[in-house]
Parts: C-alpha cells; sequence; structure tokens
C-alpha cells in the first residue's frame, strides 16, 4: 500500500545513458562493487523500501548496467 509520501525516482536507463556519456559505466561498477561487495552481483532493481538510498540506487545502477551488457552483440 502506498504511503502517500514522496519517494525518490528510480534509477532508470536514461539517467544510466546520462551517466555513461560523463563517465564510463564499467568504472562506476567497478567502484560499486568495491563499496558494496557480492551483493550488487545480483542486484534488485526493486529493493525493500527500508534500503537506504545510496544502497539503492547502486543496486539499480548495476540492474541497469547488467541488462546493458545481455543487450551488446558477442564478439566471436
Amino acid at each position: 500500500m502506498e504511503s502517500g509520501l514522496p519517494r525518490p525516482a528510480d534509477f532508470s536507463r536514461e539517467t544510466y545513458n546520462s551517466v555513461s556519456h560523463l563517465i564510463s559505466a564499467e568504472y562506476v561498477a567497478i567502484n560499486l562493487r568495491l563499496r558494496y561487495g557480492e551483493e550488487l552481483n545480483t542486484p534488485q532493481y526493486h529493493p525493500p523500501g527500508t534500503m537506504l538510498q545510496n544502497r539503492r540506487i547502486a543496486h539499480q545502477f548495476m540492474s541497469v548496467h547488467q541488462h546493458v551488457l545481455q543487450e551488446k552483440p558477442a564478439t566471436t
């Protein structure tokens, strides 16, 4: 049930694209893994509402990043 209280927006693909134009997405991913460890191996795009905002954004970034990597054609 919605509480009616505002909550931060999700980290969208459009936001990912904007960030990756400024800094390498792989660089961001590496640094997020250093900070949050193995939990980002299986990121949650819709984590529990109790998760702190910085960790939630890290999970959402990594979720989008994994989808982007899967979209790239495999090189032979």
